[in-house]
C-alpha cells in the first residue's frame, strides 16, 4: 500500500476571492456597451451567490423605464410592484430592491385604457398596494432622477423632502387630497415648510398652472419667493407650447429667483404647425433672478422654416428683462429645409439663406436681432447662435463645410454690433452642423 504525503491528504478549501474584487468584477460588466448583454449577464451573476447578487442587484435596479406602454409593458408593471413589495424571509436575506433604484420613468402617455383618455392615468385609482409601493419609490432617500408622464392627480406634497436631484414632469396635474393611509404624512401639515433639498435640475412642459402648486411649501400662504419649495435650483428648463404657457413662465420663474443659475427656454412659437403671434402680451422680468448666468433658447418642433425661427426669436427677446448677472446666452434652432418648396440642392439652400438677410429693413429679422443684441444683451460675455440645416427634421445635416463656413461669415456680417471696436461687446460664436 502507497503511502501518501500528508500535504497531499490535507484539505485544500477553494481559493476565495476578496469580496472587493468580486464588486470590481461585477461592476465591469455592468460597463457593457451591449444593452441586451449586460443585463443578461448581470442577471446570472445575481444567481450566482450572495455576494454576487448584492452587487448585481445594485446594477439591475438602478434604473427603472415604464414606457411605450404595450401587453409586456403591463406585465413589467405587475413585476415591478412584485419586486416593491418582496421580501425574503431567509436567514441573511436580501433586502427590498426599492432602496437600489436611483432612477425612475414612468410613462403613461400611451398607457391603453380604453375607458380613459388616452395618456391619462389617476394616481388614486391605482390599487391601494401598488399605489403605496410608487409613493414609497418615489420618496426613497437613494432615488436621485424621477421622470413622471400623464400622471394625474398627484398629492400636491408627494415630493416634498425627498432626496430626488434631476426631476422631469410632463403633463402632470396635482390635488389637496391623500385619502390612503400610505398617503396620511403626505398632509399639508405634516410638510409645512418642507421643501426639495437636493433638487438642482427641473425640467418642465406644461400645463403650468398645474404645477405650481407642486413647488409651494407654505399651505394658503401667499404665493411667491418666500413660498417656494425650491430652495437650491441652479437649472430650469421650459416647453412653452402656446401663449398661455408663456404667460404662466413668469410664475414659475419667481420661485426660482434666489439660486436658479441656467435658464433653458425651448420654445414653439413659429413653428409650421402653429403660427406664431403678432406679439406677446406678458414680460418676462429677470431682473430679480440673484444668480442667473446662462439662458438658452431652443425651438420646439421637427424643424422651421428660417424666417419663422428668426421671428420667434425675435418676438421672445423683446419681452424679456435681462438680469445685470446674466453672462451668456445661446441660441439654436434647425431649419428643415424640405418646408421651402424652391429646395432642391445647395445652391438653392444658400439662396434661400441669403434671402433672410437682404430682406428691407422693416421686414429684416436679422437686423432686428441685432438692434436687440446691441441694447439688452450688450453686457453679456458671449452670445452663441448655433444653426442646423436638415431635411424633414432634426438628423444628419445636409449641408457640407464650405456651406457652413459661407453662412458663418454671412451672419457675423448681418449682426455689425459685435463688430464694434468702442465699448464692450459680447464675443460672438456662430456654429452651423455639418454633414
Amino acid at each position: 500500500m502507497i503511502s501518501l504525503p500528508f500535504s497531499i491528504m490535507t484539505f485544500h478549501p477553494e481559493p476565495r476571492f476578496p469580496v472587493e474584487i468580486l464588486d470590481l468584477f461585477v461592476d465591469e460588466i455592468a460597463n457593457f456597451h451591449d444593452l441586451d448583454a449586460r443585463a443578461t449577464t448581470l442577471s446570472t451573476c445575481s444567481l450566482v451567490s450572495r455576494s454576487f447578487a448584492h452587487r448585481a442587484r445594485k446594477h439591475i435596479f438602478r434604473s427603472i423605464e415604464l414606457s411605450e406602454w404595450d401587453g409586456d409593458t403591463l406585465l413589467r408593471a405587475q413585476r415591478l410592484y412584485d419586486i416593491l413589495i418582496w421580501t425574503s424571509s431567509t436567514p441573511g436575506r436580501l433586502m427590498n430592491v426599492a432602496p437600489l433604484v436611483k432612477e425612475f420613468l414612468l410613462d403613461c402617455e400611451s398607457l391603453p385604457n380604453p375607458e380613459e383618455v388616452e395618456g391619462i392615468v389617476v394616481l388614486d385609482e391605482l390599487g391601494v398596494d401598488f399605489r403605496c409601493s410608487l409613493i414609497n419609490l418615489f420618496r426613497s432617500p437613494r432615488l436621485k432622477y424621477l421622470h413622471l408622464h400623464g400622471l394625474q392627480e398627484v398629492p400636491k406634497t408627494l415630493l416634498l423632502g425627498t432626496h430626488i436631484q434631476v426631476l422631469v414632469l410632463e403633463d402632470i396635474s396635482c390635488t389637496d387630497r391623500v385619502d390612503t393611509p400610505c398617503e396620511a404624512f403626505l398632509s399639508p401639515e405634516s410638510l409645512h415648510g418642507a421643501s426639495y433639498p437636493q433638487l438642482v435640475d427641473l425640467a418642465l412642459d406644461g400645463p403650468y398652472w398645474s404645477y405650481l402648486p407642486l413647488l409651494e411649501n407654505k399651505g394658503n400662504a401667499v404665493p411667491g419667493p418666500k413660498t417656494s419649495a425650491l430652495t437650491g435650483l441652479h437649472k430650469l428648463s421650459v416647453v412653452i407650447n402656446d401663449e398661455e404657457d408663456y404667460a404662466w413662465m413668469s410664475a414659475i420663474l419667481m420661485r426660482t429667483q434666489e439660486s436658479l443659475e441656467d435658464l433653458s427656454i425651448i420654445y414653439g412659437f413659429g413653428s409650421p404647425d402653429d403660427a406664431a403671434p403678432a406679439m406677446l402680451q406678458d414680460p418676462i422680468d429677470l431682473s430679480s433672478m440673484k444668480q442667473l448666468h446662462s439662458i438658452h433658447v431652443d425651438h420646439l418642433g421637427d424643424g422651421q422654416r428660417l424666417i419663422e425661427a428668426l421671428h420667434s426669436s425675435e418676438l421672445l427677446f423683446d419681452t424679456l428683462t435681462i438680469s445685470n448677472t446674466l453672462k451668456t446666452l445661446d441660441l439654436g434652432f434647425f431649419v428643415d429645409l424640405s418646408l421651402n418648396e424652391e429646395h432642391q440642392n445647395a445652391y438653392t439652400t444658400m439662396a434661400a439663406f441669403i434671402a433672410t438677410l437682404v430682406e428691407p429693413s422693416e421686414n429684416n429679422v436679422w437686423e432686428t436681432l441685432n438692434e436687440i443684441f446691441a441694447t439688452k444683451f450688450r453686457r453679456l460675455e458671449q452670445v452663441e447662435i448655433n444653426l442646423g440645416f436638415m431635411e424633414d427634421g432634426p438628423g444628419t445635416p445636409v449641408v457640407d463645410h464650405e456651406f457652413a463656413d459661407i453662412a458663418k461669415e454671412l451672419i457675423r456680417s448681418t449682426l455689425p454690433f459685435f463688430s464694434k471696436n468702442t465699448g464692450h461687446v459680447p464675443r460672438l460664436k456662430v456654429e452651423v452642423a455639418e454633414d
